[in-house]
């Protein structure tokens, strides 16, 4: 199997970060080395030895977020490649919302069902190539911008995280990595929205 390194998607998810006090949620299998910040939390199911950029690491999920996950404390959530494996995203979303400052931003990524090489492989129903038995749901953009305000938050803004190219990659032969793709058919979506500046303590 090949594995695509995914430096171009996490660099730009790191340029938009917010604030001082970060959470990562589903950072144990692809850690960002790229978000430079005073007190950035790995959150996840796996417990894995994160970079020297993260603060800590906890063990827990999303929907029932531990100590010191209290309300209204963090600037930035970060959840990259992650709702495409839950099973109740408002849910997911919600209690991501609860957890940001008034004003705080939610950057996730999650791949896209109208990618050429995913239509590809939808059109011949591929089952072998690009295609997880983790993953529940794919959201196309315009449902995933619906299903972010659903959880209630605003401004919500899409942009590309490239597409997988050959040779691009680091790693041993034959490698693969993303380049920048126009953002509707791009393999994966970035999606960034806010919290309301609004929101009840």
């Amino acid at each position: 199997m090949i594995k695509c390194t995914e430096n171009y998607r996490l660099k730009k998810m790191a340029k938009d970060a917010l604030g001082t006090k970060i959470l990562d949620i589903g950072c144990a299998e692809m850690p960002n080395v790229y978000i430079k910040n005073k007190e950035l939390i790995g959150l996840d199911l796996l417990s894995a030895k994160l970079p020297e950029n993260y603060a800590a690491a906890v063990l827990g999920n999303a929907y029932d977020l531990p100590e010191p996950f209290s309300a209204h404390s963090f600037d930035t959530v970060f959840a990259g490649e992650v709702i495409e494996h839950v099973s109740d995203p408002v849910r997911f979303l919600k209690r991501i919302y609860m957890t940001l400052k008034p004003g705080g931003r939610i950057i996730l990524s999650t791949p896209n069902p109208l990618s050429p090489p995913e239509m590809l492989c939808n059109v011949f129903l591929n089952r072998k190539i690009l295609y997880c038995n983790d993953h529940i749901t794919l959201y196309p953009q315009r449902w995933l911008v619906r299903v972010l305000e659903m959880s209630g938050f605003e401004d919500v803004k899409l942009k590309s995280g490239g597409i997988q190219a050959p040779f691009v990659g680091t790693g041993k032969f034959p490698r693969m990595g993303l380049v920048p793709f126009p953002r509707a058919f791009c393999y994966q979506t970035i999606a960034l929205a806010r919290a309301s500046e609004c929101k009840q303590e």
